[in-house]
């Protein structure tokens, strides 16, 4: 009976290949793949990177045995054991070494040592931008691989045996001090964004983690289920969809885990039930429009100009930066990233477009609302915003065109675009909101500034009112480190002084002058600070 319901497992599998948008292969061949906050991306046999555009992985002009992304941005490893973190449109070096990296935990890095040896950074220092005084955290204990989520990271050692590290978090990427033991033997492990965990064991057998939750992040017992016909080598999964490497090479997407006969595990894949069981079909879906979003990546090692200011070539009308990405719009409302030393067009129509720990978004003309996601942009459905912002802790905030506001938590964010998402109204009118990793500001149509306090991933609305600032601007940008700047309606350039985490409102406002003739739109990211001048032209300081 059971050699029967083997050969019908592989069977139904592998006939529910073909069926459409359920489960397919994407051409190319990798070792090792990464998923987050949308971007899709894996290394090959020759140490080539490679970007999921569309329907298919492309090579870029990068040579690393590992890559990551995620919340805490995009990061990977070269042969030599270097970490490298974008910034400001090319990869700046990291004074670390790592042979595997992980960016998916919340705004946390973490990785691995040549010698085994594990260490995390916090949030606030990751979001600081690359420096040579990082406090980096060494963790007790040894791992060959470690991979963390929003509440828990979890690692494989070389024997293995299967840890879990609990109640991580961006502030506290070391958790609770300890690893415990999960039963099971694994050869790698990845935490998903919204907590899922997946592994392939020693045999090359495919799993998932059941019963996780942020109450009981060890979960109850493995799930094995067939993807790939002869074994499996690699998983990461991201908004909804699983990314497999098949002990070939070759690459399975699922789009939602195909409805076919699965067996339960226990401990080290042996069978609990006799029966077969099936995995009700998760709603998720494809998106087929394909926009090259990622091509930043194929300028990963420009050099950095050693200047405090510099006119950065092109015009534009509005920007935003984010988990080292920099793009904005110009007055023909196209799309463009900052690729080096140059914004370059990406064949993408929006009038906004904001970049941060939530992913990448755009508003359309019409305040249509798109998310980047398995290698192009998706409708979210249900909701238009005029101007929407990533830049707070994995949560999504917009204001509608009647100057609504609304906000999206990080759970909801992180199973990707739902029609039935539990977006939250606001009580108040804007027509600008921007968020940062504690607080949200705003300004309303007079130019009044409001700030909003003890905003979190799972509490979008905060302290639950708006409270009114000196001042008046025409808009408001918070970074990820949670400085603020703004541009008020005569053009001045104005950066709060003063703010803290225990000070969210600052001291007061400070001039900065940088456009001779006037300032229209500011962001900033680690460390780095993007103008745009009255005229339309870009200044980058450092």
């Amino acid at each position: 009976m059971k050699a029967f319901q083997c050969i019908l497992l592989l069977f139904s599998c592998l006939f529910l290949e073909t069926l459409a948008l359920e489960c397919d292969v994407i051409p190319g061949n990798l070792k090792q793949i990464d998923a987050g906050v949308g971007v899709v991306g894996g290394v090959n046999n020759d140490n080539e990177v490679f970007l999921l555009l569309g329907n298919g992985f492309r090579r870029i002009n990068a040579t690393m045995k590992h890559f990551t992304v995620g919340p805490a941005g995009e990061l990977a490893v070269n042969l030599s054991n270097s970490v490298f973190k974008f910034q400001s449109g090319q990869f700046s070096s990291i004074p670390v070494t790592f042979k595997q990296v992980d960016a998916g935990g919340d705004q946390i890095i973490v990785g691995v040592t040549p010698l085994e040896d594990v260490f995390c950074l916090n949030k606030d220092a990751n979001n600081v931008g690359p420096s040579s005084n990082f406090p980096w955290l060494q963790l007790a204990g040894k791992l060959k691989y470690y991979s963390c989520g929003p509440y828990s990271c979890w690692g494989v050692n070389s024997a293995g045996n299967i840890v879990i590290r609990r109640a991580v978090s961006g502030a506290s990427c070391g958790g609770s001090g300890v690893f415990d033991v999960i039963s099971g033997s694994m050869s790698m492990v990845e935490v998903a964004t919204d907590g899922s965990v997946f592994a392939v064991d020693t045999d090359g057998n495919l799993l998932q983690r059941t019963g996780v939750s942020s109450s009981n992040p060890l979960g109850t017992g493995w799930l094995g289920f067939l993807v790939c016909p002869n074994g499996h080598k690699h998983v990461t999964s991201d908004l909804g969809r699983l990314y497999v490497i098949c002990s070939d090479g070759s690459i399975r997407r699922w789009n939602g885990i195909c409805k076919g006969h699965i067996k339960e595990l226990e401990g080290l894949l042996e069978i609990k039930k006799k029966n077969l069981h099936r995995i009700d079909h998760w709603n998720w879906t494809t998106m087929k429009v394909c926009q090259c979003i990622l091509l930043l990546f194929s300028h990963f090692f420009c050099s950095t100009l050693a200047l405090n200011c510099e006119v950065i070539p092109g015009t534009l009308k509005q920007i935003d930066a984010g988990v080292g990405v920099v793009g904005g719009v110009n007055n023909n409302n196209e799309v463009v990233l900052f690729l080096g030393t140059s914004f370059e067009r990406i064949g993408l129509s929006m009038k906004h477009f904001t970049v941060g720990p939530a992913g990448e978004l755009g508003a359309n003309s019409t305040n249509n609302i798109f998310k980047f996601e398995d290698g192009s942009f998706k409708l979210i459905p249900e909701i238009q915003f005029k101007q929407v912002d990533a830049g707070g802790d994995q949560i999504i905030v917009g204001v509608s065109p009647v100057d609504d506001v609304f906000c999206l938590n990080k759970d909801a964010n992180n199973a990707g675009p739902l029609g039935d998402a539990p977006w939250l109204q606001l009580a108040g009118k804007l027509k600008y909101y921007s968020c940062g990793p504690y607080s949200c500001w705003g300004v309303n149509p007079a130019g009044n500034i409001v700030i909003r306090r003890f905003v979190s991933g799972a509490s979008c609305g905060g302290s639950g009112a708006f409270e009114a600032i000196t001042g008046t601007l025409s808009m408001v940008e918070v970074a990820t480190d949670g400085s603020v700047y703004g541009v008020d309606p005569q053009g001045n350039l104005v950066q709060r002084v003063g703010v803290l985490t225990s000070n969210p409102y600052g001291t007061g406002w400070a001039n900065i002058n940088i456009c001779p003739n006037g300032h229209k739109h500011v962001t900033s990211d680690l460390g780095r600070l993007y103008v745009i001048c009255s005229d339309g032209s870009i200044r980058r300081c450092i």
